[in-house]
């Protein structure tokens, strides 16, 4: 009955498009993989820029996948192999973008088709099947070359991955990962200590670290893991003096200029006992994510964090 329930939403919303539940909501579901029927028409409005049209989305194939993936069981904790990095990047000296919990990939793809030539980009993702199809979105887009998709537990191998990287990684980005709102789940979350650690050694100096999610228990519990682990070897980037101070945030461009000399050590310390609303109020990097997209659709907050490397 569900199965039969999910196939006639889906057809009174192609044919009709009168249905009780939001746009926004739907293309949410879509991007969690928590409607299969309309993921192909409900995604087409956040991929649009990229150019994946309905022909290339049928071309992909579409998938069935768990929202809720428990990334501490048994077969996700084997170390991953070795990547051979000359056969995964045309040019592998270029500094690297790496999204964990990537999903679908819109991120990563749709940073790859505006900038292919400066950065090298890895989404990685513990469901193997979004894995897959993002990577043949990104032979269909033709930017194989510089945008990749590996499925990898992140949370527990994330330096095994990226030890032998040729190049350096740039920016490590985790967006809105999976809330495990149970109190015996909180375990589950991509944002640990043991994660904190990789990071220290993953990002070089000047390596930044942006953080984003529409939960705000996620973000509070993600900034106490943050000082508690990353200070003083990190510090929070002077996009969140500028924000405290009215200013309005430039997009990164991830210049080597930029990453080294960005002045942000006026962030040495975020004050946790300001009342003030401490995130970022925009989006540093300037390119949203699908659940980015449904959330800013539906009006809801967006809690983000941008970190970097002393």
């Amino acid at each position: 009955m569900r199965r039969v329930g999910v196939a006639m939403r889906s057809r009174v919303w192609k044919w009709s498009g009168a249905m009780d539940i939001g746009r926004a909501t739907l293309v949410r579901k879509a991007a969690d993989g928590r409607r299969p029927g309309a993921d192909a028409r409900l995604l087409l409005d956040a991929y649009r820029d990229l150019g994946l049209d309905h022909e290339v989305y049928s071309a992909s194939g579409g998938v069935r996948t768990r929202q809720h993936v428990n990334p501490l069981k048994k077969e996700l904790q084997q170390p991953p192999v070795e990547v051979d990095w000359s056969c995964t990047f045309q040019n592998t000296n270029k500094p690297l973008v790496v999204d964990v919990g990537c999903g679908p990939g819109r991120f990563v793809l749709s940073w790859a088709k505006r900038d292919a030539d400066r950065l090298n980009y890895l989404g990685i993702d513990i469901r193997n099947p979004i894995i897959e199809r993002a990577n043949r979105w990104s032979k269909k887009l033709q930017l194989h070359r510089s945008a990749q998709f590996l499925m990898v537990n992140g949370t527990l191998f994330l330096d095994q991955v990226l030890h032998n990287y040729p190049g350096s990684v740039r920016l490590v980005c985790i967006q809105f990962p999976d809330p495990h709102f149970k109190k015996r789940h909180k375990k589950r979350r991509i944002v640990q200590a043991g994660l904190c650690e990789q990071l220290k050694t993953i990002l070089p100096q000047g390596g930044l670290l942006f953080f984003q999610t529409d939960v705000e228990e996620v973000a509070l519990d993600a900034k106490e893991i943050f000082v508690q682990h990353l200070l003083p070897d990190f510090s929070f980037h002077s996009a969140h003096a500028k924000m405290q101070e009215d200013q309005a945030i430039e997009t990164l461009r991830l210049t080597e200029e930029e990453c080294c000399n960005n002045g942000h050590a006026a962030m040495d310390v975020w004050d946790t006992s300001i009342e003030a609303d401490p995130w970022l109020s925009q989006n540093p990097l300037g390119i949203c994510t699908e659940r980015e997209v449904a959330t800013l659709n539906e009006g809801k907050p967006v809690y983000r964090m941008l970190l970097q490397k002393r």
